[in-house]
């Protein structure tokens, strides 16, 4: 019986390590996430970019971040290239 009560408080001392450090992670996340500002982003929407504007775009901070495929109405032709970057 010994031998389990020793076993078991080793464990115990063993998961009570294991949860003080789980939390001491977690208080240094939420801190170093509440240290830094929210980003805010603009976008802007262009149509069939060729490679030398894609360029110049990225030259001024614009990111692609998506091409939308052609659609149906007035640009159904035309693809939509949309680009953000941090304002």
């Amino acid at each position: 019986m010994r031998g389990k009560i020793r076993r078991f408080a080793i464990n115990f001392a063993a998961m009570k390590t294991l949860i003080l450090f789980l939390v001491l992670c977690l208080s240094l996340l939420s801190i170093s996430a509440i240290a830094q500002p929210q980003k805010t982003w603009e976008y802007k929407f262009e149509y069939n970019v060729s490679e030398k504007k894609a360029n110049e775009l990225g030259q001024q901070g614009w990111e692609l971040v998506t091409i939308g495929a052609p659609g149906s109405g007035p640009t159904s032709n035309v693809e939509t290239f949309v680009f953000k970057r941090q304002k």
